[in-house]
């Protein structure tokens, strides 16, 4: 939930919301804003869910905190919950980005895995989502270029990169839409 942006800005929308924050300061100051929140670690809460309880599942910038096996553990108990027309957004620092993957990452502490895109979409798909896809956001001006050119490297590549998932064949027909 961090400080509950994504949570006001879904709740305007009207969307029925629950965040899940597992630090306590954070829990006073959303819980004061007037948002539904559980203070708890996500795999343990989301193993009291039934399956197919939600339709989107948001995780903007934790995975990267996690460990491989929490992370493996955390995707299965993600995929048993998403409604089958739903989907799975996660946001993490893209380690494709040299100033991201050598210095920025580790000014803070609690970042202990470089997520490589590929290898998480493959987790995603290994794990039964149908569609997987990520796409670099937040980049420079050359973030459209030719990938393994010298110049995208250090003028384009995003800092952050989003996945999109869904336990069905819905998402590879909406980026079709969007694209």
């Amino acid at each position: 939930s961090g400080r509950g942006e994504w949570l006001e800005i879904c709740n305007d929308f009207k969307f029925k919301t629950t965040g899940i924050e597992i630090n306590k300061s954070f829990i006073s100051i959303l819980e004061r804003k007037g948002l539904n929140v559980v203070n708890s670690d996500a795999l343990e809460y989301l193993k009291t869910l039934p399956d197919c309880s939600f339709n989107l599942i948001t995780c903007f910038h934790v995975i990267e905190h996690l460990s491989d096996s929490y992370l493996f553990e955390l995707i299965k108990e993600i995929k048993r919950v998403i409604h089958l027309d739903g989907f799975v957004l996660i946001e993490t620092p893209s380690i494709d980005n040299p100033l991201v993957s050598s210095k920025l990452f580790y000014q803070d502490f609690t970042h202990v895995n470089h997520i490589n895109p590929d290898s998480f979409s493959f987790l995603l798909e290994y794990i039964g989502f149908q569609s997987a896809n990520y796409y670099h956001i937040n980049g420079g001006p050359l973030q459209n270029g030719q990938q393994f050119k010298l110049t995208r490297v250090f003028n384009g590549i995003s800092q952050d990169i989003c996945f999109l998932a869904s336990p069905s064949k819905l998402e590879k027909s909406i980026q079709k839409t969007i694209l």
